[in-house]
């Protein structure tokens, strides 16, 4: 069994792309964070696909970033991983996962764009 990272950390420019996000719709960037976490692991990426990026962003603490659900994230997490045979570390792998879905995120004008999401 797989345990959360004690906190995520946004790349600098997906910390602004959620700030964004946020001015428009209201939604905080531990919400978007947990879209683009889905987002990532529901396109199957593979990990040679993923980029590692420079920590430079917003930090979101573990029981903010993955809330009451964190044992679903962390079951969703834990498949993923053993379905790649993954056996780094796995903070870098959710940072990661995150990224690459944060860029599967369109721009958001409404919350209501939320629903039309791919």
């Amino acid at each position: 069994m797989i345990n959360l990272p004690n906190e995520i950390t946004l790349s600098r420019s997906v910390t602004n792309k959620f700030s964004v996000i946020k001015q428009r719709t209201g939604v905080s960037p531990n919400l978007l964070s947990r879209v683009a976490l889905m987002k990532a692991l529901e396109s199957d990426v593979q990990l040679s696909e993923l980029k590692d990026f420079i920590e430079s962003g917003q930090k979101i603490p573990k029981d903010i970033a993955f809330g009451e659900d964190s044992d679903i994230y962390r079951l969703a997490l834990e498949m993923y991983a053993n379905e790649q045979s993954f056996t780094g570390d796995f903070k870098v792998l959710v940072n990661n996962l995150i990224e690459y879905g944060a860029h599967s995120i369109p721009q958001v004008k409404a919350i209501s764009d939320f629903a039309k999401l791919p």
